[in-house]
């Protein structure tokens, strides 16, 4: 059966570095964002995705 729709890629490097910076770090969406020049809709897409990978590690 075809898939229809797209599929979820996982993050690469940069991103989940990036969102590890926010995740564990003091800075806002917006001082993120503008410090790597990504829109915040996105950063905080890859931090949910970082969330959920993290919560997945956990026993």
């Amino acid at each position: 059966m075809k898939q229809i729709g797209r599929t979820a890629k996982p993050l690469t490097d940069e991103q989940r570095k990036i969102a590890a910076e926010y995740l564990d770090g003091d800075l806002s969406y917006k001082e993120i964002s503008a410090k790597y020049g990504k829109p915040e809709s996105t950063i905080i897409y890859w931090v949910k995705k970082l969330r959920k990978e993290r919560e997945g590690d956990k026993p």
